[in-house]
């Protein structure tokens, strides 16, 4: 419908509880990806291993470029994932105490 849905605590609160019986890693560099029928493995930089159902990864396009895939990706999707370009950027938050815009 048209309710609205404020999240008082913020947003965290509701993640906790959706993910609570999902195994979420940030900072834990994949170096590997295998995929087998029955499982995936994972394994990271420093050589740690994950062995899963299933997974979601979410690397950046120039994290993409590092990983190895086993079995190896179509030769279509490399393509496609090498010709992207990732140029250097900034990111800038400005918080502006009074407010100049007409919204």
């Amino acid at each position: 419908g048209d309710a609205e849905l404020l999240c008082v605590d913020g947003h965290e609160p509701l993640l906790h509880h959706l993910c609570k019986n999902i195994n979420i890693r940030t900072d834990w560099a994949v170096k590997q990806i295998i995929w087998r029928q029955d499982h995936v493995r994972l394994i990271s930089e420093r050589g740690e291993e994950i062995i899963a159902k299933k997974v979601v990864c979410t690397p950046s396009v120039a994290i993409m470029k590092h990983l190895t895939f086993c079995p190896r990706l179509s030769q279509r999707h490399e393509q496609i994932y090498q010709s992207i370009r990732m140029e250097p950027c900034m990111k800038i938050s400005v918080k502006f105490h009074t407010q100049f815009y007409p919204f």
